[in-house]
């Protein structure tokens, strides 16, 4: 129960987090878009590891690094997405691919097992996420750009989930700081590249494809998206430790919900039925894996 509720909270922080970001890569570069964000997630992170006991260890430092680089790619995919296409949409595919990479692993590698309830409750989550990913007929639905984007970020964020899985149960919350430690260096080795080489800048203008920067209030934006963001990946390691990754996985992907609900009330993406329909399925998917 405990591990459902940190799932829980993360997957609402990160769903307030993507929108955050998202409204900020629309209105500034996406790659300075998710530096501004790291820089935030850092603070956060740090000041945890700080507060909660871990022990440092090569292990540690590995998983925290292999998913640091793994989220790095995720974000900066992810936010050129959302630039490039309907929010919601985007942040379901997203979600999807993200959950179903850790239950691969899960199943063929860790050797989990759930009850029957447990597999329903998973198949009804993934179900919920295409759902919510599938828009309506009034030109909402992503275009090629997007989509491609989307893929590419969820499998990586997928990656990322499986590795701080493998981090070892004392080391605390300190794999994901350092997660966060080496997507913002190798943010800022990217950021340097843009400015020296005309091949990078071209490479990181791809990336703001449908996008108009402004720079208007974006700074603070991203920066907000990178707190609470940080929280959620604390949240999410805790709750990794304590549980099972498949079903620690799909619960954080249902994401999707805060960010579809935000980008209907902020921004007026119509909500269709087939996404009232998704989030109804996914409320009952957490009921049934709570009761696994």
């Amino acid at each position: 129960m405990i591990t459902l509720a940190l799932s829980l909270v993360a997957s609402v922080l990160w769903g307030l987090s993507d929108f955050l970001g998202g409204v900020a890569a629309r209105r500034m570069r996406v790659l300075r878009t998710t530096a501004v964000s790291y820089v935030g997630a850092v603070a956060v992170l740090v000041l945890a590891a700080l507060v909660v006991p871990g022990v440092w260890s090569q292990a540690a430092l590995a998983t925290g690094t292999v998913a640091g680089v793994a989220t790095m790619v995720g974000f900066l995919t992810f936010y050129a997405a959302f630039a490039a296409g309907s929010m919601g949409v985007v942040s379901a595919e997203v979600a999807v691919l993200q959950s179903v990479v850790p239950i691969v692993v899960a199943v063929s590698v860790g050797g989990e097992r759930l009850a029957l309830v447990g597999w329903v409750g998973v198949g009804l989550a993934v179900l919920a996420g295409v759902l919510l990913g599938l828009g309506g007929h009034d030109g909402s639905r992503p275009g090629r750009a997007a989509l491609t984007f989307g893929a590419v970020s969820g499998v990586a964020f997928g990656v990322a989930v499986v590795s701080l899985d493998a981090a070892p149960s004392g080391a605390g919350v300190l794999p994901a700081t350092v997660e966060a430690v080496v997507g913002l260096l190798l943010l800022g080795a990217l950021l340097l590249a843009t400015r020296l080489s005309s091949h990078a800048a071209r490479a990181s203008a791809a990336l703001d494809a449908g996008a108009a920067p402004t720079g208007e209030r974006a700074g603070g934006l991203a920066l907000c998206s990178g707190v609470v963001l940080g929280l959620a990946n604390a949240l999410l390691l805790l709750a990794l430790q304590r549980g099972a990754l498949a079903v620690v996985a799909v619960v954080i992907a249902l994401y999707p919900i805060g960010t579809t609900i935000l980008a209907r009330v902020v921004l007026h993406e119509r909500l269709h039925t087939r996404q009232v329909l998704g989030i109804g399925l996914a409320l009952v998917a957490c009921a049934l894996l709570a009761l696994s």
